[in-house]
């Protein structure tokens, strides 16, 4: 997979089938990663709803290319976990040292600024002519942080910070990758219709995350994870991309009054599709359908 799918070109059908496998193989990887705790890595926790808002508003104000918010919100994820990480070690046997209180006001201090370099390395990894320059970053600096003077030095240095501390790996799938991938196996890419509500969704599921998973714990336990375990098991949820798009896919269908035999016809083949089970599917697609239209609810059916 060393490229994404042109959607444009005829011949990416025989392609779709090895992107779903390559979708699964990286939800695998992530899961590993929480399962086995080998990195420090806890899903959403570096970027609560302020962080997602604020990344949508300075993406859609620029104009910058869609997959680019999603590509913003995982670098800066990941910069953030993996910098707590590393100081955590560096510190780890001296928790009330004061380098450890001097780190932690540091990193508190260039959390904007980091914010920021990853918006500006996810432009320019996404599309190199819609990438945003240094002075686009500093107007943007200016706006976050007005008391603060940003030079070009120091915005150059901090992008460059971001992308080592995530080891120059920059993911090829996103989740807006993902719904995209599902969509076009049920040939639905080129209904914009379907397409926009699709995306409205997935940009909801991100802003009313905690929302929408604990509700999903709830369903599936009856209470929030108590548990090691439990909390392990709510984690891989919330990174598989897969069941976050089959569900998205699920509920923009109903919101387009698909016929429900036609609705139902997707959810099946999602199940074989993506390997998640349809009752996992319809719970969170329920969900997010009672998030997009609380008050319209009970006049849309799903299954």
């Amino acid at each position: 997979m060393d490229k994404k799918i042109n959607f444009n070109d005829t011949n990416y059908e025989p392609l779709l089938k090895d992107w779903v496998k390559h979708i699964k193989k990286i939800n695998n990887q992530q899961e590993l990663l929480i399962t086995k705790g080998s990195k420090f890595f806890i899903p959403f926790m570096a970027i609560p709803t302020s962080v997602v808002k604020t990344i949508f508003i300075i993406c859609d104000f620029f104009g910058v290319a869609t997959r680019t918010k999603y590509l913003s919100l995982y670098i800066y994820e990941k910069f953030m976990c993996n910098q707590f990480w590393k100081l955590y070690l560096l510190n780890e046997n001296k928790p009330h040292s004061n380098d450890w209180k001097r780190d932690c006001e540091h990193y508190a201090n260039t959390a904007k600024l980091r914010l920021v370099s990853s918006i500006q390395l996810a432009s320019k990894m996404d599309s190199h002519s819609l990438g945003l320059g240094i002075t686009q970053v500093q107007s943007i600096l200016h706006w976050l942080d007005p008391d603060q003077e940003y030079t070009s030095s120091i915005i150059i240095t901090s992008e460059f910070k971001v992308f080592k501390t995530i080891d120059f790996e920059i993911p090829l799938v996103t989740s807006l990758d993902c719904i995209e991938v599902i969509m076009a196996v049920f040939h639905l890419q080129k209904n914009t219709q379907f397409y926009d509500t699709a995306i409205r969704i997935l940009d909801l599921s991100y802003l009313q995350h905690q929302q929408l998973f604990s509700q999903l714990q709830f369903m599936a336990h009856g209470s929030l994870a108590k548990t090691k375990s439990e909390r392990i098991t709510f984690m891989t949820l919330e990174v598989n991309t897969l069941l976050l798009g089959g569900a998205i896919i699920v509920t923009t269908s109903s919101i387009l009054n698909f016929d429900i035999n036609i609705t139902a016809s997707i959810l099946n083949d999602l199940e074989m599709l993506i390997r998640v089970d349809r009752e996992s599917i319809l719970i969170l697609a329920k969900m997010l359908l009672a998030l997009v239209m609380p008050a319209d609810t009970s006049k849309i059916k799903i299954l």
